[in-house]
Parts: structure tokens; C-alpha cells; sequence
């Protein structure tokens, strides 16, 4: 599952296909080798191999093929992999403004962001999870994870994105304020 990347909810949106990768070959070795095709003719003629990185889906849901080669052997399995575009969302979220540390005034300061969560998470089911990205494109793709001690980057008013998954199903993206 996978979040709607733009304001208009139409099903279509960009995955990071190798976020499967670890469910995909499980019971393999971590070694090996994993390719992904939109269908069946590509994947067996190793063509029009996908961007696992960014794919845009063509139809939701979509099933695409992955092929697991071992490097050592040569052998390998083919999987399906079903993409499918989120529709919930949640809120953007506007952080309490926090004073500039006294002598700096460069408008920068550390924000504890799982202090954030419990507001963020009110009224939503129970047991997501949540993290935060320093643009849209990274939380979109689950890339570049910010910590939870971060410091803003944009003098007095940043704007990050909070990533909500329901086991590893792209609950919601949206923006949180940052004030300094």
C-alpha cells in the first residue's frame, strides 16, 4: 500500500518497489538479486526492467513481477507483488512554536518529534506507525527517516512531512510546521 502522492485522490502515486524486497525473498538468501517487470512477457525476456526505486503505477491495484536470481547459481523464482494506492489521509499538523535559544537567535533549535506523534496519531486506529521526512518525496518513497532529536535546517519556519503506516501500508502523508 502506498499513499496518493498529489492532492487529487486518483490512485495512481510512486513506489519504492524495494521496500518488498525483504518479504519478497524471505526464505532466501539476502544475496540475492531481485528485478521487477510490469508483466509476465517482460519478466521473461528480461526487458523493460522497472524502476524500483520510483515506479508509477499504470491501474490500482496493480501486480507487478519480481524476479529473485540467485548471483552464485544462476537459479531463480518469480513473485507477484500487488501495488495498491492508499486513500485515507491524515492531518497537517502545526507544531507549538519554540523559542530561539537565548545568544543564537539564528532561528534553529532542536525539536523532539515523537512528542509530536500522540497529537498527530489522535483519532486514528491504533497501532500505526509513524516517522518523519525532510521533504515530501522521501516520505513518499520511506527514504531518509529523520531522528527523533532533529534539528531544523530552514531558519524560524520549516516545513517537514510525517509518514502514517499501518503495517507497512502508507496510512497518510501531510506536513508538520516547524517555528522557531
Amino acid at each position: 500500500f502506498q499513499c496518493d502522492d498529489d492532492d487529487l485522490i486518483d490512485g495512481f502515486t510512486i513506489f519504492n518497489l524495494d521496500e518488498a524486497i525483504t518479504d519478497i525473498t524471505d526464505a532466501f538468501s539476502s544475496n540475492n538479486q531481485v528485478d521487477f517487470y510490469e508483466n509476465y512477457t517482460d519478466a521473461t525476456s528480461q526487458t523493460n526492467e522497472l524502476n524500483s526505486l520510483a515506479y508509477s503505477n499504470i491501474s490500482n491495484p496493480q501486480t507487478v513481477i519480481a524476479i529473485v536470481t540467485n548471483p552464485i547459481t544462476g537459479c531463480f523464482e518469480t513473485a507477484e507483488l500487488t501495488l495498491e494506492v492508499s486513500t485515507t489521509s491524515i492531518n497537517n499538523y502545526i507544531a507549538p512554536p519554540v523559542c530561539d535559544e537565548v545568544g543564537s537567535e539564528d532561528g534553529l533549535n532542536a525539536f523532539d518529534l515523537s512528542e509530536f506523534s500522540t497529537t498527530i496519531l489522535n483519532g486514528l486506529p491504533s497501532n500505526l506507525d509513524i516517522n518523519y521526512y525532510d521533504n515530501y518525496n522521501d516520505a513518499l518513497l520511506e527514504q531518509n527517516p529523520l531522528p527523533n532529536n532533529y534539528n531544523n535546517t530552514t531558519p524560524y519556519n520549516q516545513i517537514i512531512y510525517v509518514r502514517v503506516e499501518d503495517d507497512n501500508a502508507c496510512y497518510g502523508i501531510n506536513e508538520v510546521a516547524l517555528s522557531i
